[in-house]
Protein backbone atom coordinates (compact mmCIF):
# COMPACT_ATOMS: atom_id res chain seq x y z
CA UNK A 1 0.00 0.00 0.00
CA UNK A 2 2.45 2.59 1.04
CA UNK A 3 4.93 1.83 -2.25
CA UNK A 4 1.74 2.21 -4.42
CA UNK A 5 1.26 5.88 -2.95
CA UNK A 6 4.83 6.66 -3.08
CA UNK A 7 4.36 5.41 -7.01
CA UNK A 8 1.15 7.86 -7.22
CA UNK A 9 3.14 10.48 -5.72
CA UNK A 10 5.95 10.60 -8.00
CA UNK A 11 3.25 10.37 -10.97
CA UNK A 12 1.96 13.42 -10.10
CA UNK A 13 5.39 15.30 -9.66
CA UNK A 14 6.23 13.54 -12.82
CA UNK A 15 3.37 15.06 -14.90
CA UNK A 16 3.21 18.58 -13.18
CA UNK A 17 6.98 18.89 -14.13
CA UNK A 18 6.38 18.16 -17.84
CA UNK A 19 3.43 19.99 -18.32
CA UNK A 20 1.56 16.89 -20.17
CA UNK A 21 -1.11 18.27 -22.76
CA UNK A 22 -4.18 16.64 -22.07
CA UNK A 23 -5.69 15.30 -25.56
CA UNK A 24 -9.49 14.43 -26.23
CA UNK A 25 -9.41 11.09 -27.11
CA UNK A 26 -12.79 11.38 -28.42
CA UNK A 27 -11.85 13.67 -31.14
CA UNK A 28 -12.09 12.09 -34.59
CA UNK A 29 -8.58 12.78 -35.67
CA UNK A 30 -7.46 11.01 -32.91
CA UNK A 31 -8.74 8.09 -33.28
CA UNK A 32 -7.92 7.64 -36.97
CA UNK A 33 -4.97 8.76 -37.31
CA UNK A 34 -4.15 5.54 -34.75
CA UNK A 35 -5.62 2.84 -37.87
CA UNK A 36 -8.31 4.02 -40.31
CA UNK A 37 -7.59 5.18 -44.05
CA UNK A 38 -7.61 8.80 -44.67
CA UNK A 39 -10.94 8.18 -45.91
CA UNK A 40 -12.75 6.78 -43.29
CA UNK A 41 -10.81 9.58 -41.39
CA UNK A 42 -12.56 12.18 -43.85
CA UNK A 43 -16.27 10.33 -43.14
CA UNK A 44 -15.92 10.05 -39.17
CA UNK A 45 -14.64 14.56 -39.28
CA UNK A 46 -17.66 14.98 -41.49
CA UNK A 47 -20.03 12.86 -38.67
CA UNK A 48 -18.91 14.30 -35.73
CA UNK A 49 -18.38 18.33 -37.26
CA UNK A 50 -21.50 17.93 -40.03
CA UNK A 51 -23.26 21.25 -38.85
CA UNK A 52 -19.97 23.26 -38.56
CA UNK A 53 -18.81 21.77 -41.67
CA UNK A 54 -22.01 22.79 -43.41
CA UNK A 55 -21.49 26.77 -41.69
CA UNK A 56 -17.90 27.29 -41.90
CA UNK A 57 -18.87 26.53 -45.83
CA UNK A 58 -21.88 28.74 -46.11
CA UNK A 59 -20.14 31.48 -44.68
CA UNK A 60 -16.73 31.13 -47.10
CA UNK A 61 -19.20 31.25 -50.09
CA UNK A 62 -20.93 34.78 -49.74
CA UNK A 63 -18.06 36.47 -51.27
CA UNK A 64 -19.14 34.61 -54.24
CA UNK A 65 -22.25 35.85 -54.54
CA UNK A 66 -22.31 39.00 -52.50
CA UNK A 67 -22.14 40.98 -56.02
CA UNK A 68 -24.10 40.99 -58.92
CA UNK A 69 -20.42 40.46 -60.89
CA UNK A 70 -18.00 37.95 -59.14
CA UNK A 71 -14.52 40.19 -59.62
CA UNK A 72 -11.67 37.95 -59.62
CA UNK A 73 -9.00 39.28 -62.71
CA UNK A 74 -8.77 36.57 -64.92
CA UNK A 75 -12.16 35.07 -64.37
CA UNK A 76 -14.06 36.78 -67.12
CA UNK A 77 -11.88 35.96 -69.70
CA UNK A 78 -11.89 31.93 -68.52
CA UNK A 79 -15.79 32.92 -68.83
CA UNK A 80 -16.00 34.68 -72.13
CA UNK A 81 -13.82 31.91 -73.07
CA UNK A 82 -16.16 28.89 -72.32
CA UNK A 83 -18.33 30.99 -74.54
CA UNK A 84 -15.86 30.91 -77.27
CA UNK A 85 -16.01 27.35 -76.89
CA UNK A 86 -19.46 26.83 -77.11
CA UNK A 87 -19.63 28.30 -80.22
CA UNK A 88 -16.19 26.59 -81.85
CA UNK A 89 -18.56 23.59 -80.95
CA UNK A 90 -21.32 24.56 -82.46
CA UNK A 91 -19.27 25.65 -85.93
CA UNK A 92 -20.27 28.91 -85.48
CA UNK A 93 -16.43 30.93 -85.10
CA UNK A 94 -14.40 29.48 -88.23
CA UNK A 95 -10.74 30.69 -87.74
CA UNK A 96 -11.14 29.19 -83.78
CA UNK A 97 -10.72 25.96 -82.59
CA UNK A 98 -10.01 23.54 -78.96
CA UNK A 99 -7.20 21.87 -78.88
CA UNK A 100 -6.11 18.70 -76.59
CA UNK A 101 -4.52 19.66 -73.71
CA UNK A 102 -3.60 18.14 -70.84
CA UNK A 103 -2.88 21.12 -68.51
CA UNK A 104 -4.04 24.52 -67.00
CA UNK A 105 -7.57 23.86 -68.14
CA UNK A 106 -9.75 21.45 -65.25
CA UNK A 107 -11.49 25.22 -64.70
CA UNK A 108 -12.55 25.37 -68.30
CA UNK A 109 -13.56 22.22 -68.54
CA UNK A 110 -15.58 22.59 -65.34
CA UNK A 111 -17.13 26.13 -67.30
CA UNK A 112 -17.71 24.20 -70.33
CA UNK A 113 -19.43 21.31 -68.44
CA UNK A 114 -21.71 22.86 -65.88
CA UNK A 115 -22.85 25.92 -68.59
CA UNK A 116 -24.08 23.33 -71.10
CA UNK A 117 -26.39 21.92 -68.22
CA UNK A 118 -26.76 25.31 -66.67
CA UNK A 119 -25.78 28.14 -68.14
CA UNK A 120 -22.68 30.43 -68.09
CA UNK A 121 -24.10 32.34 -65.59
CA UNK A 122 -24.54 29.22 -62.75
CA UNK A 123 -21.81 27.72 -64.27
CA UNK A 124 -19.49 30.28 -63.04
CA UNK A 125 -21.03 30.46 -59.57
CA UNK A 126 -21.09 26.56 -59.10
CA UNK A 127 -17.13 25.89 -60.30
CA UNK A 128 -15.81 29.02 -58.24
CA UNK A 129 -17.63 27.96 -55.32
CA UNK A 130 -16.27 24.44 -55.97
CA UNK A 131 -12.55 25.71 -56.43
CA UNK A 132 -13.22 27.82 -53.03
CA UNK A 133 -14.29 24.82 -50.96
CA UNK A 134 -11.40 22.66 -52.31
CA UNK A 135 -8.56 25.19 -51.61
CA UNK A 136 -10.01 25.82 -47.73
CA UNK A 137 -10.97 22.59 -46.86
CA UNK A 138 -7.47 21.49 -48.52
CA UNK A 139 -5.72 24.20 -46.44
CA UNK A 140 -7.18 22.95 -43.74
CA UNK A 141 -6.96 19.32 -43.84
CA UNK A 142 -3.17 19.78 -44.27
CA UNK A 143 -2.91 22.07 -40.80
CA UNK A 144 -5.10 19.27 -39.59
CA UNK A 145 -2.82 16.59 -40.15
CA UNK A 146 0.31 17.93 -39.99
CA UNK A 147 -0.93 19.19 -36.53
CA UNK A 148 -1.43 15.47 -35.31
CA UNK A 149 1.62 13.76 -37.34
CA UNK A 150 3.99 14.26 -34.32
CA UNK A 151 1.75 14.23 -31.55
CA UNK A 152 -2.55 14.92 -31.38
CA UNK A 153 -4.13 18.34 -30.99
CA UNK A 154 -7.09 19.60 -30.54
CA UNK A 155 -8.51 20.43 -34.50
CA UNK A 156 -7.13 24.10 -35.18
CA UNK A 157 -10.55 25.87 -35.63
CA UNK A 158 -9.52 29.30 -34.42
CA UNK A 159 -7.25 29.09 -38.18
CA UNK A 160 -10.53 28.87 -40.06
CA UNK A 161 -10.47 32.77 -40.49
CA UNK A 162 -7.16 32.84 -41.34
CA UNK A 163 -7.66 30.46 -43.72
CA UNK A 164 -10.59 31.76 -45.24
CA UNK A 165 -8.82 34.88 -45.45
CA UNK A 166 -6.19 33.72 -47.37
CA UNK A 167 -8.71 31.61 -49.51
CA UNK A 168 -9.98 34.83 -51.05
CA UNK A 169 -6.43 36.57 -51.34
CA UNK A 170 -3.82 37.55 -54.24
CA UNK A 171 -4.13 34.01 -56.01
CA UNK A 172 -8.17 34.27 -55.76
CA UNK A 173 -8.74 37.80 -57.09
CA UNK A 174 -6.08 37.63 -59.96
CA UNK A 175 -8.31 34.62 -61.28
CA UNK A 176 -5.56 32.01 -61.12
CA UNK A 177 -8.06 29.91 -60.95
CA UNK A 178 -6.45 26.49 -62.58
CA UNK A 179 -3.22 26.63 -60.46
CA UNK A 180 -5.56 27.74 -57.45
CA UNK A 181 -7.68 24.41 -57.79
CA UNK A 182 -4.04 22.44 -58.27
CA UNK A 183 -2.66 23.61 -54.91
CA UNK A 184 -6.13 23.05 -53.11
CA UNK A 185 -6.23 19.78 -54.41
CA UNK A 186 -2.49 19.20 -54.04
CA UNK A 187 -3.09 20.16 -50.09
CA UNK A 188 -5.74 17.16 -49.77
CA UNK A 189 -2.80 15.11 -51.01
CA UNK A 190 -0.27 16.18 -48.95
CA UNK A 191 -2.90 15.77 -45.85
CA UNK A 192 -3.07 12.21 -46.70
CA UNK A 193 0.58 11.83 -46.97
CA UNK A 194 1.04 13.72 -43.63
CA UNK A 195 -1.12 10.98 -41.34
CA UNK A 196 -0.31 8.11 -43.52
CA UNK A 197 1.49 5.59 -41.02
CA UNK A 198 2.86 2.21 -42.16
CA UNK A 199 1.76 0.45 -38.76
CA UNK A 200 1.62 -3.28 -38.44
CA UNK A 201 -1.59 -4.60 -40.03
CA UNK A 202 -2.44 -0.96 -41.33
CA UNK A 203 -3.41 -0.89 -44.99
CA UNK A 204 -2.00 2.06 -46.73
CA UNK A 205 -4.07 0.87 -49.78
CA UNK A 206 -7.05 3.09 -49.61
CA UNK A 207 -4.97 6.44 -49.37
CA UNK A 208 -2.77 5.07 -52.70
CA UNK A 209 -6.28 5.23 -54.42
CA UNK A 210 -6.78 8.49 -52.90
CA UNK A 211 -3.60 9.99 -53.87
CA UNK A 212 -3.55 8.49 -57.42
CA UNK A 213 -6.99 9.85 -58.07
CA UNK A 214 -5.91 13.49 -57.08
CA UNK A 215 -2.34 12.90 -59.64
CA UNK A 216 -4.44 13.71 -62.65
CA UNK A 217 -6.85 16.12 -61.44
CA UNK A 218 -3.59 18.47 -60.16
CA UNK A 219 -2.13 18.12 -63.34
CA UNK A 220 -5.10 18.96 -65.29
CA UNK A 221 -5.73 21.81 -63.54
CA UNK A 222 -2.00 23.31 -63.35
CA UNK A 223 1.24 21.57 -63.66
CA UNK A 224 2.78 23.65 -60.69
CA UNK A 225 0.29 21.96 -58.02
CA UNK A 226 1.98 18.69 -59.01
CA UNK A 227 5.07 20.00 -59.15
CA UNK A 228 4.16 21.25 -55.24
CA UNK A 229 2.63 17.89 -54.73
CA UNK A 230 5.67 15.75 -55.86
CA UNK A 231 8.16 18.43 -53.64
CA UNK A 232 6.43 18.51 -50.72
CA UNK A 233 4.95 15.20 -50.17
CA UNK A 234 8.83 13.29 -51.00
CA UNK A 235 10.15 15.63 -48.53
CA UNK A 236 7.23 14.54 -46.16
CA UNK A 237 7.83 10.99 -46.47
CA UNK A 238 11.74 11.23 -45.63
CA UNK A 239 11.43 13.09 -42.99
CA UNK A 240 8.53 10.46 -41.22
CA UNK A 241 10.99 7.96 -42.16
CA UNK A 242 14.27 10.02 -40.20
CA UNK A 243 14.49 10.97 -36.62
CA UNK A 244 14.53 14.23 -35.46
CA UNK A 245 18.33 14.60 -35.19
CA UNK A 246 19.02 13.68 -39.06
CA UNK A 247 16.49 15.84 -40.77
CA UNK A 248 19.14 18.29 -40.48
CA UNK A 249 20.87 16.61 -43.47
CA UNK A 250 17.28 16.01 -45.39
CA UNK A 251 16.50 20.09 -45.00
CA UNK A 252 19.96 20.80 -46.13
CA UNK A 253 19.81 18.48 -48.69
CA UNK A 254 16.41 20.30 -49.93
CA UNK A 255 18.35 24.14 -49.45
CA UNK A 256 20.72 22.93 -52.22
CA UNK A 257 18.13 21.63 -54.32
CA UNK A 258 16.93 24.86 -54.27
CA UNK A 259 19.93 26.64 -55.15
CA UNK A 260 20.87 24.36 -58.23
CA UNK A 261 17.45 25.37 -59.39
CA UNK A 262 17.87 28.92 -59.29
CA UNK A 263 21.05 28.94 -61.03
CA UNK A 264 19.99 26.27 -63.23
CA UNK A 265 17.20 28.47 -64.44
CA UNK A 266 19.53 31.37 -64.92
CA UNK A 267 22.03 29.67 -66.63
CA UNK A 268 19.21 28.53 -69.23
CA UNK A 269 18.67 32.07 -69.99
CA UNK A 270 14.85 30.61 -68.63
CA UNK A 271 14.13 33.58 -66.32
CA UNK A 272 12.63 37.26 -66.82
CA UNK A 273 13.16 39.89 -64.63
CA UNK A 274 11.11 40.24 -61.27
CA UNK A 275 10.94 44.20 -62.48
CA UNK A 276 8.46 43.42 -65.11
CA UNK A 277 5.82 41.60 -63.40
CA UNK A 278 3.48 44.22 -61.57
CA UNK A 279 2.57 43.23 -58.72
CA UNK A 280 5.46 41.33 -56.81
CA UNK A 281 6.48 41.69 -54.06
CA UNK A 282 10.09 40.11 -54.57
CA UNK A 283 11.95 42.91 -52.70
CA UNK A 284 9.30 43.61 -50.10
CA UNK A 285 10.80 40.17 -47.64
CA UNK A 286 9.10 41.58 -44.87
CA UNK A 287 5.09 41.28 -46.04
CA UNK A 288 5.98 38.19 -48.08
CA UNK A 289 7.81 36.20 -44.92
CA UNK A 290 4.36 34.49 -43.71
CA UNK A 291 2.48 35.08 -47.03
CA UNK A 292 1.02 37.93 -45.60
CA UNK A 293 1.23 39.73 -48.86
CA UNK A 294 -1.73 37.55 -50.40
CA UNK A 295 -4.21 39.90 -48.34
CA UNK A 296 -2.76 42.81 -50.19
CA UNK A 297 -5.03 43.51 -52.70
CA UNK A 298 -7.33 46.70 -54.28
CA UNK A 299 -5.92 49.62 -51.98
CA UNK A 300 -2.97 51.09 -49.00
CA UNK A 301 -5.71 50.09 -46.56
CA UNK A 302 -5.28 46.72 -47.25
CA UNK A 303 -1.94 46.68 -45.44
CA UNK A 304 -3.98 46.90 -41.82
CA UNK A 305 -4.78 43.11 -42.63
CA UNK A 306 -1.21 42.61 -43.93
CA UNK A 307 0.57 44.10 -40.49
CA UNK A 308 -2.42 42.24 -38.25
CA UNK A 309 -1.29 38.89 -40.11
CA UNK A 310 2.28 39.42 -39.04
CA UNK A 311 1.73 40.04 -35.49
CA UNK A 312 -0.58 37.40 -35.06
CA UNK A 313 1.65 34.74 -36.58
CA UNK A 314 4.80 35.73 -34.28
CA UNK A 315 2.67 36.62 -31.08
CA UNK A 316 1.48 33.16 -31.29
CA UNK A 317 4.24 31.75 -31.73
CA UNK A 318 6.54 33.47 -29.16
CA UNK A 319 3.82 33.21 -26.90
CA UNK A 320 3.88 29.08 -27.03
CA UNK A 321 6.98 28.67 -27.48
CA UNK A 322 8.00 30.39 -24.07
CA UNK A 323 5.48 28.58 -22.08
CA UNK A 324 5.68 25.37 -23.67
CA UNK A 325 9.13 24.92 -25.02
CA UNK A 326 10.64 22.56 -22.39
CA UNK A 327 8.58 19.67 -23.22
CA UNK A 328 10.35 17.41 -26.12
CA UNK A 329 7.21 16.59 -27.74
CA UNK A 330 6.10 20.17 -28.38
CA UNK A 331 9.38 21.27 -29.77
CA UNK A 332 9.33 18.14 -32.01
CA UNK A 333 5.47 18.90 -33.67
CA UNK A 334 6.93 21.55 -34.88
CA UNK A 335 9.62 20.25 -36.80
CA UNK A 336 8.26 19.44 -40.37
CA UNK A 337 5.82 22.74 -40.48
CA UNK A 338 8.69 24.82 -39.32
CA UNK A 339 11.08 23.05 -42.42
CA UNK A 340 7.84 22.87 -45.18
CA UNK A 341 7.73 26.52 -44.06
CA UNK A 342 11.07 27.82 -44.51
CA UNK A 343 11.56 25.53 -47.68
CA UNK A 344 8.34 27.11 -49.36
CA UNK A 345 9.59 30.66 -48.05
CA UNK A 346 13.05 29.79 -49.79
CA UNK A 347 11.52 29.00 -53.18
CA UNK A 348 9.70 32.10 -53.13
CA UNK A 349 12.70 33.77 -52.64
CA UNK A 350 15.33 31.77 -55.19
CA UNK A 351 12.92 30.95 -57.81
CA UNK A 352 12.32 33.54 -60.67
CA UNK A 353 9.28 35.80 -60.74
CA UNK A 354 8.72 34.24 -63.96
CA UNK A 355 10.19 31.71 -65.97
CA UNK A 356 10.34 30.73 -69.38
CA UNK A 357 9.32 26.88 -69.93
CA UNK A 358 10.23 24.51 -72.41
CA UNK A 359 7.58 23.32 -75.13
CA UNK A 360 8.47 20.00 -74.79
CA UNK A 361 7.70 20.36 -70.74
CA UNK A 362 4.24 21.04 -71.50
CA UNK A 363 2.16 23.56 -73.06
CA UNK A 364 2.82 26.29 -70.47
CA UNK A 365 5.21 28.54 -72.75
CA UNK A 366 5.63 30.73 -69.57
CA UNK A 367 4.99 30.89 -65.93
CA UNK A 368 4.02 33.86 -64.78
CA UNK A 369 3.89 35.39 -61.37
CA UNK A 370 5.62 32.78 -59.14
CA UNK A 371 6.69 35.01 -56.58
CA UNK A 372 2.82 35.79 -55.80
CA UNK A 373 1.88 32.68 -56.66
CA UNK A 374 4.45 30.29 -54.19
CA UNK A 375 2.99 32.91 -51.56
CA UNK A 376 0.42 31.72 -50.92
CA UNK A 377 2.45 28.07 -50.25
CA UNK A 378 3.99 29.93 -47.92
CA UNK A 379 1.12 31.77 -45.91
CA UNK A 380 -0.44 27.65 -45.82
CA UNK A 381 2.37 26.07 -44.46
CA UNK A 382 2.36 29.26 -41.97
CA UNK A 383 -1.34 27.79 -40.76
CA UNK A 384 0.58 24.61 -40.48
CA UNK A 385 3.06 25.97 -38.45
CA UNK A 386 0.09 27.97 -36.00
CA UNK A 387 -1.96 24.76 -35.98
CA UNK A 388 1.06 23.70 -33.79
CA UNK A 389 0.24 25.79 -30.78
CA UNK A 390 -1.73 25.48 -27.56
CA UNK A 391 -5.05 27.45 -28.85
CA UNK A 392 -6.58 30.30 -26.60
CA UNK A 393 -9.28 32.65 -26.92
CA UNK A 394 -6.91 35.70 -27.78
CA UNK A 395 -6.23 33.23 -30.93
CA UNK A 396 -10.13 33.23 -31.76
CA UNK A 397 -10.76 36.90 -31.26
CA UNK A 398 -7.61 37.83 -33.10
CA UNK A 399 -8.09 36.03 -36.07
CA UNK A 400 -11.87 36.74 -36.27
CA UNK A 401 -10.98 40.23 -36.13
CA UNK A 402 -8.36 39.48 -39.00
CA UNK A 403 -11.29 38.32 -41.43
CA UNK A 404 -13.65 40.72 -40.38
CA UNK A 405 -11.25 43.78 -41.38
CA UNK A 406 -10.11 41.52 -44.74
CA UNK A 407 -13.48 40.81 -45.90
CA UNK A 408 -15.27 44.02 -45.18
CA UNK A 409 -12.39 45.92 -47.38
CA UNK A 410 -12.65 43.27 -50.06
CA UNK A 411 -16.59 43.91 -50.38
CA UNK A 412 -16.12 48.12 -50.37
CA UNK A 413 -13.13 47.02 -53.02
CA UNK A 414 -14.95 44.88 -55.04
CA UNK A 415 -17.93 46.61 -55.42
CA UNK A 416 -16.53 49.51 -57.24
CA UNK A 417 -15.47 47.26 -60.09
CA UNK A 418 -18.57 45.65 -60.20
CA UNK A 419 -20.14 48.81 -60.72
CA UNK A 420 -17.46 49.58 -63.54
CA UNK A 421 -18.53 46.22 -64.97
CA UNK A 422 -21.99 47.47 -64.90
CA UNK A 423 -21.00 50.39 -66.88
CA UNK A 424 -19.14 47.74 -69.56
CA UNK A 425 -22.46 46.17 -69.84
CA UNK A 426 -24.67 48.94 -70.33
CA UNK A 427 -22.41 50.50 -72.85
CA UNK A 428 -21.87 47.06 -75.09
CA UNK A 429 -25.97 46.83 -74.79
CA UNK A 430 -25.71 49.82 -76.85
CA UNK A 431 -23.36 48.78 -80.00
CA UNK A 432 -24.80 46.18 -82.99
CA UNK A 433 -24.63 42.25 -82.62
CA UNK A 434 -21.20 40.44 -83.12
CA UNK A 435 -19.52 44.19 -83.11
CA UNK A 436 -15.58 43.96 -81.84
CA UNK A 437 -14.49 45.53 -78.57
CA UNK A 438 -11.26 46.49 -77.03
CA UNK A 439 -10.32 48.80 -74.63
CA UNK A 440 -7.68 51.16 -73.55
CA UNK A 441 -6.04 49.84 -70.28
CA UNK A 442 -8.04 50.32 -67.21
CA UNK A 443 -6.63 50.48 -64.10
CA UNK A 444 -7.70 52.07 -60.59
CA UNK A 445 -4.71 53.83 -58.28
CA UNK A 446 -3.50 51.76 -55.92
CA UNK A 447 -4.94 48.62 -57.50
CA UNK A 448 -2.85 45.67 -57.50
CA UNK A 449 -5.00 43.07 -59.04
CA UNK A 450 -5.54 43.20 -62.74
CA UNK A 451 -9.21 44.26 -64.02
CA UNK A 452 -8.29 44.24 -67.36
CA UNK A 453 -10.90 41.62 -68.72
CA UNK A 454 -13.90 43.84 -67.33
CA UNK A 455 -14.99 43.50 -70.57
CA UNK A 456 -14.80 39.96 -71.36
CA UNK A 457 -17.89 39.10 -69.28
CA UNK A 458 -20.26 41.61 -70.58
CA UNK A 459 -19.61 40.27 -74.42
CA UNK A 460 -20.67 37.03 -73.83
CA UNK A 461 -23.91 36.88 -76.09
CA UNK A 462 -23.34 40.48 -77.47
CA UNK A 463 -19.68 40.98 -78.57
CA UNK A 464 -16.41 39.84 -79.04
CA UNK A 465 -13.44 41.10 -76.70
CA UNK A 466 -11.02 41.57 -79.68
CA UNK A 467 -8.20 41.64 -77.61
CA UNK A 468 -8.85 38.33 -75.89
CA UNK A 469 -5.46 36.83 -75.44
CA UNK A 470 -6.03 33.17 -74.76
CA UNK A 471 -6.34 31.87 -78.22
CA UNK A 472 -3.26 33.51 -79.56
CA UNK A 473 -1.17 33.07 -76.74
CA UNK A 474 -1.44 28.62 -77.25
CA UNK A 475 -1.63 28.20 -73.59
CA UNK A 476 -5.08 27.93 -73.09
CA UNK A 477 -7.51 25.37 -75.00
CA UNK A 478 -9.17 27.71 -77.35
CA UNK A 479 -6.50 28.38 -79.99
CA UNK A 480 -6.50 30.59 -83.21
CA UNK A 481 -6.04 28.71 -86.87
CA UNK A 482 -6.53 31.84 -89.17
CA UNK A 483 -7.52 35.23 -89.68
CA UNK A 484 -10.88 35.62 -88.33
CA UNK A 485 -13.04 38.58 -87.40
CA UNK A 486 -13.87 37.16 -83.56
CA UNK A 487 -9.81 37.54 -81.82
CA UNK A 488 -6.52 39.24 -82.46
CA UNK A 489 -4.35 36.45 -84.59
CA UNK A 490 -1.06 37.07 -83.01
CA UNK A 491 -0.25 37.51 -79.17
CA UNK A 492 2.36 40.25 -80.37
CA UNK A 493 -0.64 42.46 -81.47
CA UNK A 494 -2.60 41.43 -78.02
CA UNK A 495 0.64 43.08 -76.35
CA UNK A 496 0.68 46.15 -78.45
CA UNK A 497 -3.22 47.01 -77.85
CA UNK A 498 -2.22 46.55 -73.66
CA UNK A 499 0.66 48.88 -74.14
CA UNK A 500 -1.95 51.46 -76.41
CA UNK A 501 0.35 50.86 -79.45
CA UNK A 502 -1.82 49.13 -81.49
CA UNK A 503 -2.42 50.95 -84.85
CA UNK A 504 -5.91 49.94 -86.27
CA UNK A 505 -6.16 48.27 -89.59
CA UNK A 506 -8.77 48.23 -92.22
CA UNK A 507 -9.55 44.58 -91.49
CA UNK A 508 -10.26 45.34 -88.01
CA UNK A 509 -12.83 47.30 -88.25
CA UNK A 510 -15.60 48.17 -86.90
CA UNK A 511 -13.80 48.21 -83.79
CA UNK A 512 -15.16 49.89 -80.40
CA UNK A 513 -12.91 51.03 -77.78
CA UNK A 514 -14.17 51.02 -74.31
CA UNK A 515 -12.00 53.45 -71.74
CA UNK A 516 -11.83 55.48 -68.72
CA UNK A 517 -13.29 59.00 -69.53
CA UNK A 518 -11.04 60.43 -66.89
CA UNK A 519 -7.72 58.34 -66.01
CA UNK A 520 -7.94 56.96 -62.61
CA UNK A 521 -11.75 57.72 -62.46
CA UNK A 522 -14.47 55.33 -62.50
CA UNK A 523 -16.41 56.59 -65.14
CA UNK A 524 -16.26 54.75 -68.54
CA UNK A 525 -16.42 56.02 -72.02
CA UNK A 526 -17.11 54.64 -75.34
CA UNK A 527 -15.54 55.11 -78.65
CA UNK A 528 -14.74 54.02 -82.06
CA UNK A 529 -11.86 53.34 -83.52
CA UNK A 530 -10.50 54.08 -87.06
CA UNK A 531 -8.10 52.89 -89.67
CA UNK A 532 -4.35 53.92 -88.86
CA UNK A 533 -5.06 55.57 -85.50
CA UNK A 534 -3.26 54.09 -81.98
CA UNK A 535 -5.56 52.58 -79.49
CA UNK A 536 -4.18 54.65 -76.83
CA UNK A 537 -4.61 57.81 -78.36
CA UNK A 538 -8.41 57.55 -77.40
CA UNK A 539 -9.38 60.21 -74.39
CA UNK A 540 -7.49 61.58 -72.08
CA UNK A 541 -3.66 61.22 -71.67
CA UNK A 542 -2.85 58.99 -68.37
CA UNK A 543 -0.42 61.00 -66.21
CA UNK A 544 1.88 58.32 -66.14
CA UNK A 545 2.84 55.21 -68.44
CA UNK A 546 0.44 52.09 -68.20
CA UNK A 547 2.82 49.31 -67.01
CA UNK A 548 2.06 45.93 -69.40
CA UNK A 549 1.44 42.91 -67.19
CA UNK A 550 2.85 39.61 -68.68
CA UNK A 551 0.17 37.03 -68.84
CA UNK A 552 0.17 34.05 -66.60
Amino acid sequence: MRSAVLYSGQLRRLRFRSKVIPVNTSDPLHRANVSVSSIAAACEFLRAYWLRFVVISAVLLIPCFWHHHLEAGDLPSHLYNAWLAQLIARGQAPGLFLAHQSNNVLFDFALSGFGNLFGLAAAEKIAISAAVLIFFWGAFALACSISHAASPKPIPWFLAPCIAALTYGYTFEMGFVNYYISIGLAFLGLAVLARSDARPGRSLFPDAIVIFLLIPLIWLAHPLGLFVFGAVGAYIIFAKHLPPARQVYLFSAAVLILLAVHFYIEARHWDIEASVIHGSLAAKFGIMANGADQLLLYAAHDLVPVYLLTALFLASLLVDVAQGWRVLERRQSFLLPLQLYILALLAARFIPAKILVPHRLGTMGALGFLTDRLTSIVAIFACCLLAQIKPRKWHYAGFAVLAAIFFSFLYSETAKISSLEDQVGQLVASLPPGQRVTKKIIKLPGNRISINHIIDRACIGRCFSYDNYEPPSGQFRVRVQLQNPFVMSTLEKVDAVDKGNYVVQESDLPLSVIYECVPGRTDLCLGELTAGQKNGSVGAPRAESATYEPRR
